[in-house]
């Protein structure tokens, strides 16, 4: 059947009108939900985000979140597999390397580039694209697997950014991806940056996605056997301090925050979880783990 004069599939994803999606498909899906465009794309606060993203150095402070979620979601030797908001190549390397055949793509143009050189000089290859993973440059059905660390909750356009996921996986293939809880040193982090820095009216603060009863819902608009899972990853430092400089190198909502003062509050939350204001510390960071299978075309 043909598309309605006027309105791409992509379109369609992207507006969360999946009941009539699905109508096209022959699938039964629930209703989506409309996201507007933020009125963040152009403004300052989004400039701040993407030029903090492009300085972040975090590949192998996220190691333990990326092994995670390619165990949980394991591609198979000769898969396509996407690896969206790709950071610098955590998950796309490891995937690469169980013998998938690997897209990454990332938002950020720096990334992009570091993350071409990690994989050039692993000797894997990786096909690598500037693209943002909520108008992913894909055809529907690309990919047996679509992958993404951490990113969806950092997406100004998160809706889109899942509704991206599911639409460029085939029927029946696995999207599956990561998100930081409330709960943590992480959680607490991006907490303190939407309170000092937060987001425009109509884009939800990151940390909105890291609970498992807002997320569960957005997955099952596209599956029926969408499912999440509760784990965790422990970072270990050397000093209070290094730990707060690490991790505001790291997070890209706050090293995006303006004006002074927020060195220390991080540091004061670090001290707090840690227990400890000198020595080495160990911090722990809640994680969701979500898995959903887009479903097979109706014969």
């Amino acid at each position: 059947m043909g598309e309605p004069p006027g309105l791409s599939r992509r379109d369609l994803f992207g507006s969360g009108l999946s009941r009539l999606v699905a109508r096209l498909d022959g699938q039964q899906q629930q209703p989506s939900y409309a996201e507007a465009a933020p009125a963040a794309a152009g403004s300052s606060y989004a400039s701040r985000q993407a030029e903090a993203w492009d300085a972040c150095d975090g590949a192998d402070l996220w190691a333990d979140a990326a092994r995670l979620l390619v165990g949980t979601a394991p591609p198979a030797a000769g898969e396509r597999v996407l690896d969206a908001g790709a950071g610098d190549g955590n998950v796309a390397l490891l995937a690469a390397r169980r013998g998938a055949e690997v897209t990454a793509c990332d938002q950020s143009a720096a990334l992009v580039a570091r993350g071409r050189e990690r994989t050039a000089a692993a000797g894997i290859e990786v096909t690598w694209l500037q693209a943002d993973m909520a108008a992913l440059p894909f055809a529907d059905a690309t990919f047996d697997r679509v992958l993404s660390g951490l990113a969806p909750m950092f997406c100004l356009r998160a809706r889109d950014a899942i509704a991206e996921l599911f639409r460029v996986v085939r029927p029946g293939g696995t999207v599956a991806f990561t998100v930081w809880t409330q709960s943590g040193v992480v959680g607490r982090l991006v907490r303190l940056a939407a309170t000092r820095d937060p987001p425009p009216a109509g884009v939800p603060t990151p940390r909105t996605w890291g609970r498992e009863e807002r997320l569960r819902p957005e997955l099952e608009i596209y599956s029926p056997t969408a499912r999440t899972e509760l784990a965790g990853v422990t970072f270990e430092f050397s000093s209070p301090e290094e730990a707060t400089e690490r991790l505001l190198g790291a997070l890209g909502p706050l090293a995006a925050v303006p004006g002074d003062g927020l060195r220390e509050e991080a540091r004061a939350i670090v001290v707090e979880l840690a227990g400890s204001a000198s020595g080495p510390v160990q911090l722990s960071a809640g994680c969701l783990v979500a898995i959903a299978q887009r479903p097979p075309r109706s014969a």
